[in-house]
């Protein structure tokens, strides 16, 4: 059952299949970013779901890092790291100086480890 969303001048319309035929919802800008935030929401159970249950490893919805940009917030108290994706989207976290301390000592360590694994070959 294919879902799009395309927009329409100052709206969105959101088209599904139901029993053959299209069905076309109307959607504000405040409608698009409640239905993105669900979705984002339903991920992790979604996912969960096939996760294999005997092993360690679990799924995970990752998104390839185009480009980013970390700079502080406009009162200096916190980092704020963007992230782009190659299809250009953008998302900001904010990292109060705790986590962004510890985000700083833990990178590197995991840069190394991946380095470790995969060797390069000359």
């Amino acid at each position: 059952m294919p879902i799009t969303v395309d927009e329409e001048g100052n709206e969105f319309v959101l088209t599904v299949q139901y029993n053959g035929k299209p069905i076309e919802i109307r959607l504000s800008d405040e409608d698009v970013l409640a239905l993105s935030r669900s979705a984002l929401s339903f991920e992790e159970r979604i996912l969960s779901k096939r996760n294999p249950r005997a092993t360690s490893v679990s799924a995970v919805m990752a998104i390839i890092v185009e480009n980013f940009r970390l700079h502080a917030d406009s009162l200096d108290q916190d980092i704020l790291l963007s992230l782009q994706s190659p299809n250009g989207r953008q998302l900001t976290f904010v990292f109060q100086l705790p986590q962004a301390q510890r985000l700083l000592n833990e990178l590197p360590v995991e840069i190394a480890r991946v380095q470790r694994s995969n060797p390069t070959k000359q």
